[in-house]
């Protein structure tokens, strides 16, 4: 089992590389509400595994 602290750094490192690749892909079309509920649902699935 992982320690709290190391499961609360994995969360960020995957939300820092959400928003990398956002900013990264320049302008869309999807409201920021949108992204954080798809980036919260990605961060759900990884976190699962």
């Amino acid at each position: 089992m992982k320690l709290k602290n190391e499961k609360r750094s994995e969360r960020i490192t995957a939300i820092q590389r959400f928003v990398d690749e956002g900013l990264a892909s320049g302008s869309g079309s999807k409201t920021k509400e949108a992204l954080f509920e798809e980036a919260r649902v990605r961060l759900d699935a990884q976190a699962r595994r």
